[in-house]
């Protein structure tokens, strides 16, 4: 094992077993995230719990993911195995991290389409609501959409409620 270690830009020391414990970090995270959508959308298991845990998943890989980008060049003495390891964990987390993101992106645009059409019920954001919806159909070929997320699951479900349904 090494020792020598390189001085951060903010006072930290990154080792090389700092990326190890960083990469298994990225490392479990990516296959959490993977296996709550699987859970959720393609196993149709408790999409609620399931599909709360991809939204929260998502947040925590990304900023564990850009803390292992961060720290990897900055360690000066890294063996090339554990550089390897830590760019594969990295382009397999950055794979899955797309999925969430996306999962994320559209749920997030229902959210702020319900909240303009609930302050503003004109035609152009009832068919900013109607577009949200449709982009709810994802991830196609699974056996639960996340249309089927927001139907099902608070607070979505509410906002469905709340601020289209009264409105119509």
């Amino acid at each position: 094992m090494f020792t020598e270690s390189f001085e951060g830009g903010n006072g930290m020391k990154f080792t090389e077993g700092k990326v190890k414990v960083v990469a298994n970090d990225v490392k479990n995270l990516t296959q959490a995230l993977e296996g709550y959508i699987q859970k959720a959308f393609f196993e149709g298991k408790d999409i609620c719990a399931s599909g709360g845990l991809v939204l929260k998943t998502t947040n925590k890989l990304a900023q564990k993911l850009s803390e292992l980008k961060e720290i990897l060049p900055q360690v000066k003495v890294i063996s090339d195995e554990v550089k390897a390891k830590a760019e594969e964990i990295i382009k397999k987390a950055e794979e899955t991290l797309q999925k969430g993101l996306e999962i994320k992106k559209r749920v997030k645009e229902f959210e702020a389409a319900t909240n303009v059409y609930k302050k503003n019920p004109s035609e152009e954001n009832k068919k900013r609501v109607e577009t949200a919806l449709n982009n709810l159909k994802y991830p196609e070929g699974a056996k639960l959409t996340l249309e089927d997320y927001v139907k099902n699951c608070n607070p979505y479900k509410k906002y469905l409620q709340k601020r289209v349904e009264q409105k119509a």
